[in-house]
């Protein structure tokens, strides 16, 4: 039995293990929590984990062990939690013989929380021509059509499942635009992306995942400002005594070396100050993930 969570949170991940029948893959998640009223991203390469981790959270998939609070309930309370969170799934499946106006109108219907002026809004920041049949949809269309059935609920949390896939990048801007309004309104934002930019741009805090594990998170100004990078021949490495770093990961490339390390303003100052040829520099999400991600990032 484990104490009622921090209100503070939206959500609460603890010892999560999630395995799946005929597959190596494992998605484990010992500590997670995220603040209620930012915006989380969650970033990966394909099969990382990320749509399994958003699964659980809805309750689609259950966990092997661990636990997981949403909103102040267990994800089975669906009951409770089900006008609290909206879900854009990663396949856009509608109802395919519905024309756009048709489905607009039977959601309004069926799904809890639904705000008409909320709905008669997103229709101006998407405008998809009623008549059309969502079968003669593009994906970006359905995309969008599905944004509109996602944002025009009134929910706490939002939940969504790579949201500006198939995005032209005017679209994928509104979109964006979107997920910060509904946080400057209290709103929790939890969004799967593999474009480091636009997590770069909107989130507050994320997390990356790789083959199942998560192999950072954190607050995305608290990152940028902890970590710090070194390109280095590999003929000057063995010049650091491996004392002086604290070495979170190395990608090799060519001709170099990055190495992604950790330490604040004074560590990178006392380094320049003890080798005069090492020039530490700030992070970007697209360095931290390259290394962390890209040829299995070799672990120190």
């Amino acid at each position: 039995h484990m104490e009622v969570m921090n209100s503070m949170h939206a959500v609460q991940i603890k010892e999560l293990c999630k395995s799946y029948k005929n597959s190596s893959f494992t998605l484990q998640i010992n500590d997670l929590s995220l603040e209620a009223g930012s915006i989380f991203g969650l970033l990966g390469s394909n099969g990382a984990g990320k749509t399994s981790l958003l699964k659980l959270l809805m309750d689609i998939v259950r966990p092997d062990r661990g636990y997981i609070e949403i909103l102040g309930h267990r994800p089975s309370e669906r009951e409770k939690l089900q006008a609290k969170i909206s879900y854009m799934p990663e396949n856009k499946n509608l109802y395919h013989n519905m024309t756009v106006k048709k489905m607009l109108d039977y959601a309004s219907a069926i799904i809890p929380g639904w705000d008409n002026d909320k709905a008669l809004e997103l229709k101006n920041i998407f405008p998809l021509e009623g008549k059309k049949r969502i079968s003669t949809l593009s994906y970006g269309e359905k995309t969008q059509l599905y944004a509109i059935l996602t944002f025009a609920r009134s929910a706490d949390l939002f939940i969504l499942d790579e949201p500006t896939r198939g995005l032209d990048p005017i679209m994928q801007e509104q979109m964006l635009q979107l997920i910060k309004e509904e946080s400057w309104q209290g709103k929790t934002i939890i969004f799967s992306s593999h474009q480091l930019g636009e997590i770069e741009e909107s989130v507050d805090s994320l997390a990356m995942l790789r083959k199942g594990h998560m192999v950072l998170n954190g607050n995305l100004d608290d990152l940028k400002s902890e970590l710090f990078l070194l390109k280095l021949e590999k003929s000057k490495i063995s010049a650091i005594p491996p004392s002086t770093l604290d070495i979170i990961a190395t990608h090799h490339q060519h001709k170099q070396s990055l190495i992604l390390c950790q330490g604040g303003m004074e560590a990178r100052q006392k380094l320049q100050a003890d080798f005069a040829f090492l020039n530490p520099e700030n992070v970007n999400i697209k360095d931290i993930f390259l290394i962390l991600m890209e040829n299995g990032g070799e672990e120190e």
